[in-house]
């Protein structure tokens, strides 16, 4: 193999670790944002017509947030 092959191997390597830890963080941050709107929301909460499940579903029209009951 090539040396610059291998060099080349060995970046996209690094890149992909840090992309990985890059999605984390957003990942993290995702959840941690759903949660204040959560917690901030005055939820009105609809049937979830869309979703036919085994339980019924129930969706905030405010914050588009699902919750089962």
């Amino acid at each position: 193999m090539a040396e610059t092959e291998i060099r080349e191997l060995s970046n996209l390597r690094a890149e992909l670790s840090t992309l990985k830890k890059q999605m984390t963080a957003v990942q993290q941050r995702i959840k941690q944002m759903e949660q204040e709107v959560y917690n901030k929301c005055n939820h009105d909460w609809t049937i979830d017509r869309t979703n036919v499940g085994e339980h019924t579903e129930h969706v905030c029209v405010h914050c588009n947030m699902s919750k089962a009951l």
